[in-house]
């Protein structure tokens, strides 16, 4: 990834930390419903997640709260928000991306990294494609990036690596965290190192 510049620009990405995945994929379906109530169009709108079964889970919640989608793979002239996984997002552009299931556990997804104590530098080369994976669906966001996950963040969220890829492609390096409870919601400013401050 040294000396990759994303064409797509951007500014303080949205974290939203939920306490279950209902939960997270209950603020995606408000998120989208708030894109669309700024003018942003069904079809310049995309849905990524490292596995296809959380991609499919959107999908559903979005289409019970009303909101149409299709899959990012087919081929279709539906006015709809685009749903798929981060490896389908290489290649695209939308005005605004929602990166959902960026979680412990999830990402970087257990079964495509080779465990450290066989081969510790097929360990390392695949944590790296994990984080570059990510990062590509991150940068397919033109105006607007948001990143969601459930009970634990990602470990990539955290490292710095990510955090100066992101600026480099017009991403600044603070983010905005909300979190979602029951009955209850807030926001704070996350650095670079994962350390907050408060808002």
């Amino acid at each position: 990834m040294t000396g990759y510049h994303s064409p797509l620009h951007g500014g303080h990405p949205d974290i939203h930390a939920a306490p279950t995945r209902d939960a997270e994929l209950g603020a995606l379906v408000e998120r989208v419903r708030g894109w669309q109530g700024e003018g942003i169009e069904p079809h310049a709108i995309g849905i990524a997640a490292r596995a296809g079964y959380l991609g499919k889970q959107a999908a559903a919640a979005l289409e019970a709260a009303g909101i149409a989608t299709v899959s990012l793979s087919a081929k279709s002239s539906r006015e709809a928000v685009r749903v798929g996984t981060m490896h389908g997002m290489k290649g695209l552009e939308f005005q605004a991306v929602a990166v959902i299931g960026v979680t412990e556990g999830t990402v970087p997804a257990p079964a495509a990294v080779t465990p450290a104590a066989d081969d510790p530098v097929a360990h390392a080369q695949d944590l790296q494609r994990e984080r570059c994976l990510l990062f590509v669906a991150c940068t397919r966001a033109r105006d607007h990036l948001y990143v969601s996950y459930s009970g634990s963040p990602s470990p990539f969220l955290a490292q710095r690596w990510i955090q100066i890829r992101l600026s480099e492609t017009g991403w600044w390096f603070a983010s905005r965290e909300t979190t979602s409870h029951t009955g209850s919601s807030g926001s704070r400013d996350v650095s670079v190192d994962g350390a907050t401050s408060p808002h």
